[in-house]
């Protein structure tokens, strides 16, 4: 009864002062909302790109950032319990033009004869590639994926530029990608090479910067692996696809903490605004506060007033907040 005819009139009739607090703690929980948000997306993101591009294989090997000797193929493709061993160069290009640096994708080099046994690759249209032989014997060769293609104004055999170890390269699309499976990855910013032209084009003829492998449906993966780590030696990851995106998680779980902590600061600001409001009120309500104990109100009743008060602008505040952080977030994750 007292937060209908008291709180809610001094409210009202102090606009500026109760709408910058809601503001406060509007901003404070739109903050926390959106950064949770993101963070949760950006792991999300992680874990399906990593997924996607793993496809069937059982067990990955690489060496880091600078690859590996291509030798190393064929000693793993006869290990026992290894059905399939893929080779893989995978790359970040930047896309080069009037904002050069300011645009990249990821290009897998795949040996086309072999990728089906670990990716599939799906297109709304009838053949991925027009002309097979065309693709494996033109190094500019590229497919890309049908939302790239389109975020970039490209068409069949339209031709853009990119940044390679030997310049600034022309590549022509020859195919694209629905952005489902593998081609999903990485926002559907990800292209396909012959692995021989992606070599040439970034610099790494004669090396590999990862192995796919799929085991046989009897074999032990975990012995595979053992083994394969002793027949390899020191300097080569050989591990299950799954672990891969544990590893980027903790690798981004340090940068997410700091953002939790900024959120939470936020929220804690918010509180402090509302606790400055209310004692700001109590200060200037004396008067109205002595006129309801000498009607016979209570402390206890006078107290719950102001703390219903509090609990108003906390919650209008909350909820506009909560709006604003998901549309916050929406935007920042759709770019």
């Amino acid at each position: 009864m007292l937060f209908r005819l008291i709180s809610l009139k001094h409210l009202r009739l102090s606009p500026l002062r109760t709408g910058l607090t809601t503001l406060g703690v509007a901003f404070g929980v739109a903050l926390y909302v959106a950064i949770q948000i993101i963070n949760r997306s950006t792991l999300n993101s992680f874990r399906e790109s990593i997924n996607a591009v793993a496809g069937k294989s059982t067990l990955s090997i690489d060496a880091g950032e600078s690859g590996f000797p291509e030798e190393v193929l064929e000693k793993v493709r006869i290990f026992p319990g290894v059905r399939h061993a893929v080779p893989l160069v995978e790359t970040r290009a930047y896309l080069a033009g009037d904002k050069e640096g300011a645009d990249s994708l990821i290009i897998l080099g795949v040996d086309l004869l072999k990728e089906s046994s670990v990716r599939s690759y799906k297109t709304t249209d009838e053949e991925v590639i027009d002309d097979p032989l065309v693709f494996l014997n033109q190094p500019d060769s590229i497919i890309v994926t049908h939302s790239f293609a389109k975020s970039h104004r490209l068409e069949s055999d339209s031709k853009f530029r990119v940044a390679t170890t030997s310049g600034t390269m022309e590549f022509t699309v020859r195919g694209m990608l629905t952005p489902e499976g593998p081609a999903k990855a990485y926002g559907g910013s990800l292209a396909i090479m012959d692995i021989d032209g992606a070599r040439a084009m970034f610099g790494k003829v004669g090396k590999l910067d990862r192995i796919d492998l799929v085991t046989r449906e009897n074999a032990d993966i975990e012995t595979v692996a053992k083994g394969i780590r002793s027949l390899l030696g020191t300097g080569y990851n050989v591990d299950r696809p799954e672990s891969r995106s544990d590893q980027l998680e903790r690798m981004v779980k340090s940068f997410q903490a700091m953002l939790d902590f900024f959120s939470v600061l936020a929220l804690i600001v918010g509180v402090f605004l509302v606790a400055n409001s209310v004692s700001i009120s109590v200060a200037e309500r004396r008067k109205e506060i002595g006129t309801l104990r000498a009607l016979g109100s209570t402390r206890r009743t006078v107290v719950r007033m102001f703390f219903a008060e509090s609990l108003f602008i906390g919650v209008l505040g909350s909820i506009i907040g909560t709006l604003l952080g998901r549309v916050l977030a929406s935007l920042l994750v759709s770019k």
